[in-house]
């Protein structure tokens, strides 16, 4: 949720999965539905590169930068990655998890949100998930799900089980939270829960926030009274107070209403109003803006992640995660078209989301970013496999 939203900011982020059908569909062969997925994401960070001011390349375009590993390539995006027009968090970097988990303890509902163009937001999602675990929390609804989301109970992530989790990181941390013994919730407004495709944009909204709420009632909230739930949204949702948006009026997001519906307080969690000024994340529950005022936020904490610094085109928050600079194998360098390399574990699923994925063009000599283990290396184009898989160890 920035500062200052638009309406067009809006509409980008929260109605285009919905009306271009970003998840899978079902019934069709995982297989091929990751081939879609290489396609799609070519073709979308190929539209960003040739049209980084256009509002889809910081609406849509710009999350496809992410999924092939190449927030380097990102011109602009809804939080600029290290601008100086970024608000600053006003706050401390002390035991930041703690004090979120003891705040949690006064609740059963925690929601966060992130930028979906930002994988490093997932990282803290995905530390802040294992505390909450341990705390006590059982569930798990991410906006990420659908009502077409086979809600495993544990492996990999798989092409289908979202359009968001199609990223590297955030599959990982899916795979961990399955791990961990989660109960994965989908809350997201089905196709008839919608508003006309001609309905105006406040409308959409608020029917989208609507039908949110009621999933979460009908599919957790009334079955289970007093579940503890950790609930990842993106952006706004996570707002529990009403957000200004110029003279369309106000709207309420899925936190207020469910603050409401339910009469729980939720603890509310925002990552996306501004950022560290420093190397550390913060907590503080208000922001510098750029015109030296400082204001509160729409949530009851924000946390300020640092600006994402980049070495050999990759970003520091994967090496902070463990992960290493791997140089992608001579016989998968692109030579004359670009590819995408993906990265496995052995024996998994060509359905599976890939631990790594990064976009190659023709003379990029870019590492790949790997945890230690065993892994099958391959690439691939919009037409399918090039060449692959290699194997390598990284120790």
């Amino acid at each position: 949720m920035n500062p200052t939203p638009t309406k067009n900011m809006f509409a980008s982020f929260f109605c285009v999965c919905l009306m271009t059908g970003c998840t899978p569909a079902p019934n069709v062969p995982l297989v091929e539905q990751t081939q879609s997925v290489r396609k799609s994401l070519i073709e979308n960070t190929n539209s960003y590169l040739s049209n980084p001011d256009d509002e889809m390349a910081n609406g849509f375009w710009n999350q496809a930068v992410t999924m092939v590993g190449r927030e380097d390539l990102l011109h602009t995006s809804a939080m600029p990655l290290g601008s100086s027009s970024a608000p600053v968090c006003v706050g401390d970097s002390e035991d930041i998890i703690g004090k979120l988990v003891e705040a949690a303890s006064q609740t059963s509902i925690v929601v966060i949100n992130e930028n979906h163009a930002r994988p490093q937001d997932r990282t803290f999602v995905w530390t802040l998930a294992r505390a909450l675990r341990d705390a006590g929390f059982t569930h798990y609804a991410a906006e990420a799900f659908t009502d077409q989301t086979p809600l495993r109970a544990s492996g990999v992530t798989m092409v289908d089980d979202g359009y968001y989790t199609q990223e590297p990181v955030f599959g990982r941390l899916l795979q961990d939270v399955r791990r961990m013994g989660y109960t994965l919730v989908a809350y997201e407004q089905t196709k008839e829960q919608a508003a006309p495709d001609d309905a105006d944009f406040m409308l959409q909204i608020e029917a989208r926030e609507k039908a949110q709420v009621e999933n979460l009632l009908a599919n957790l909230l009334r079955k289970n009274p007093g579940v503890r739930v950790l609930i990842h949204v993106g952006h706004s949702h996570v707002a529990e107070k009403p957000v200004p948006m110029g003279a369309a009026g106000s709207i309420e997001w899925m936190a207020a209403r469910l603050k409401a519906a339910t009469g729980i307080d939720p603890l509310t969690i925002s990552q996306t109003a501004c950022e560290a000024s420093g190397s550390v994340p913060v907590l503080s529950t208000s922001y510098l803006a750029v015109d030296g005022k400082t204001s509160d936020g729409f949530t009851d904490y924000l946390v300020g992640l640092p600006a994402v610094t980049f070495k050999n085109s990759r970003p520091d928050y994967r090496r902070r995660m463990g992960d290493q600079e791997i140089e992608v194998p001579i016989s998968l360098v692109p030579v004359l078209d670009l590819v995408v390399i993906e990265a496995r574990r052995p024996g998994e699923d060509e359905g599976a989301v890939p631990v790594e994925r990064l976009y190659l063009r023709p003379g990029e000599r870019i590492p790949l970013m790997l945890p230690k283990g065993r892994f099958e290396i391959s690439s691939f184009d919009k037409k399918g496999r090039v060449t692959g898989p290699v194997s390598l160890t990284v120790d």
